[in-house]
């Protein structure tokens, strides 16, 4: 699928929703979210474009964009990438840049608020006020 994606990309660009559908656009979205980081890196750009035009969720970009800054040892924004620590089972949320508005922030993309979010993991928490 990688490759098939990465060639695709190459050669046409990004699809749209009006040439090929959403569940394509979002097939495509995944490959690249769930590639390696270098993948990610390559193609953000064009994955905002895509959400610019309409085609792609501001939601789907944030968690890409939350994704990359995990990848660089960063904070995240959104609150949307969970670990494992080794040994352990449970989840952990990743740290947070700025967590006092970090709803607000997600609120902007169309993200549920993050304590509602975490739930899906066993979290409990508690935003900052």
């Amino acid at each position: 699928n990688q490759q098939k994606t990465v060639s695709i990309l190459e050669k046409c660009g990004f699809p749209t929703v009006e040439k090929y559908g959403k569940k394509s656009v979002e097939a495509v979205f995944l490959v690249i979210q769930h590639a390696p980081k270098r993948l990610r890196e390559k193609y953000f750009p064009l994955i905002k474009e895509s959400a610019n035009k309409g085609d792609l969720s501001w939601s789907l970009v944030a968690l890409m964009e939350d994704r990359m800054l995990m990848d660089r040892g960063e904070k995240q924004k959104y609150g949307s990438q969970v670990q494992k620590k080794h040994g352990n089972d449970q989840w952990t949320l990743y740290p947070i840049e700025d967590s006092k508005n970090v709803n607000k922030r997600r609120a902007e993309v169309g993200l549920s608020p993050i304590e509602e979010y975490l739930k899906n993991f066993g979290i409990d928490y508690k935003t900052e006020e």
